[in-house]
């Protein structure tokens, strides 16, 4: 079963999400092998640039999800946070413009959660009285560290997904 476990608002500055994107179809296998190209690719070691890190926006892997069209499909980003003077080192990019945002921990078996995190979190901001600000960018899967991996490593088929969703 999949749960909510924390939420928070934050305010978060303009920065860019950099890394590589490619058109999908929602839950696409394509999603799945872009993260698989991106690891075999060392993508994150050429993307990570501590002086370009931002305090309030930790330096995690992201999936992000924006430019949807009428047939809904959307562009996919595999990449991180940076400050938008960071140099994009010939890979993809999108800015992310500063404003406000929900972050949830979304718990529950893997393969579930990727098809629940943005209603449960569309649910609880809702329920918080905030709406979605869908113009941008419409959701970002962070993967951290210290949830995400650190449940995937327990072996039981479960993670702690966090899931942002930008707020008018």
């Amino acid at each position: 079963m999949t749960q909510l476990l924390h939420h928070e608002i934050i305010d978060h500055p303009t920065c860019k999400l950099i890394g590589r994107a490619k058109r999908v179809k929602p839950l696409s296998p394509e999603i799945k092998q872009l993260w698989e190209d991106s690891f075999k690719e060392n993508l994150f070691e050429a993307i990570f640039q501590p002086e370009y890190f931002l305090p309030s926006l930790h330096p995690d892997t992201i999936g992000a999800m924006y430019d949807f069209d009428d047939n809904g499909e959307f562009t996919y980003i595999v990449g991180t946070f940076l400050s938008v003077d960071a140099p994009n080192n010939g890979y993809d990019e999108v800015i992310f413009p500063a404003g406000k945002a929900i972050i949830t921990w979304v718990s529950g078996f893997e393969r579930e959660v990727y098809g629940n995190a943005h209603e449960l979190t569309e649910t609880k901001l809702k329920d918080l009285g905030y709406q979605p600000n869908y113009q941008n960018i419409c959701g970002i899967e962070i993967y951290t560290m210290e949830r995400f991996m650190k449940e995937q490593e327990k072996g039981e088929g479960k993670v702690i997904l966090d899931y942002l969703i930008p707020l008018k």
